[in-house]
Formats: C-alpha cells, sequence, structure tokens
C-alpha cells in the first residue's frame, strides 16, 4: 500500500487493519511510520485509506486501543491509572446497538496516542518494546460497501462474527529513557 510516495510493507512498525486501512504510529512533526521514540515525546496514531472508497469509525479513545510495553529483560512494564483507564482487552461487541455508540472519523489522519511517560511507570533507563493495537468498525473496505457488515448481524460462522469490528496486529516500537 503506498503511503507518501512508499510501498509500505507489513511490518513491526505497520499493520495492516483491513486490506485498505493501514495502522501506525508516528511523531508529533513527521506522518512517516516511526519506529522509537524517547519515553516523554508525544506519540500519535494513524490510519491512513487506500482508497478514498475506506470508511470506518473508530471506537471512543479509552476504547479505541490496547498497549503494553516491555522491559530489556521482557517483562511487562506496569501501568499508570492513566494507562489503566486508556488501555483495554479487546471484549467483541453483543449486539449492533454497541457498535453505534462509535462516534465519526476522518480517513488519512494522525491524532495524538500519548507520551509513554503518562502511561506507564517508567522508573529504570533503558530501551523498551510498546505494542498498541487498535480496534475500530470497517464499515466500507475494498472499493465497495461490505455488505457482510451492513446485512448480517447475526453472529454465525457464515456471517461477520463481530459486527464488522477489526483489530489490528500489534506495532511494536522501540520506547526509550535515558
Amino acid at each position: 500500500m503506498p503511503i507518501f510516495g512508499v510501498e509500505l510493507q507489513s511490518s513491526d512498525q505497520i499493520a495492516f487493519v483491513t486490506s485498505n486501512l493501514t495502522f501506525y504510529l508516528s511523531g508529533k512533526t513527521n506522518w512517516s511510520p516511526q519506529s522509537q521514540f524517547q519515553y516523554n515525546e508525544l506519540i500519535k496514531w494513524n490510519i491512513v485509506a487506500a482508497n478514498t472508497n475506506a470508511a470506518f469509525r473508530t471506537f471512543p479513545y479509552n476504547q479505541a486501543f490496547e498497549f503494553r510495553l516491555f522491559d530489556g529483560t521482557g517483562r511487562e512494564v506496569a501501568k499508570t491509572s492513566k494507562g489503566q483507564a486508556n488501555s483495554v482487552p479487546f471484549n467483541p461487541p453483543q449486539t449492533m446497538s454497541e457498535v453505534a455508540k462509535l462516534h465519526g472519523h476522518i480517513t488519512s489522519e494522525s491524532y495524538p496516542l500519548f507520551r509513554a511517560e503518562e502511561m506507564f511507570v517508567l522508573t529504570n533507563r533503558g530501551i523498551y518494546q510498546l505494542e498498541v493495537r487498535m480496534r475500530l468498525w470497517a464499515q466500507v473496505t475494498n472499493h465497495t460497501p461490505d455488505y457482510e457488515v451492513w446485512t448480517h448481524f447475526l453472529k454465525s460462522p457464515s456471517t461477520n462474527t463481530y459486527f464488522g469490528v477489526v483489530v489490528s496486529e500489534p506495532i511494536k516500537v522501540k520506547v526509550v529513557k535515558d
């Protein structure tokens, strides 16, 4: 998928949410995918659509992301109270009315996610690995409406089990505390 004239490949820093929606993290002044951040640097999240027919809705901020931070030995770093409130495990929607509570969103934008120091208890210097997953409702992708999402609201193997809600693979980036 080309972004800024460059063909992107799936990697630790880039996750394809659907075949038309790409999720990645960037810095405050750079829209390109970034693989490393300072612990006090603002991290931004980005969704880029491969075409103008890809539309989606995001969850409210405190329901949209699941994130974890690991130290150099692979142990998970504790979250602050703000981190605990804003990182939630994926609980699939059980009704269409849960999906209807999502708010609208414009494609190809960049929004503040957080500074690692706000979400995690970072007491030691070192290089950490941040993993971030995003969930959203992909109502229209692949150049046409996803009629499976729009017309099949019963959960069964032959329909969209989670009413069109999709979750990205984890993005993995480094966080450095000097």
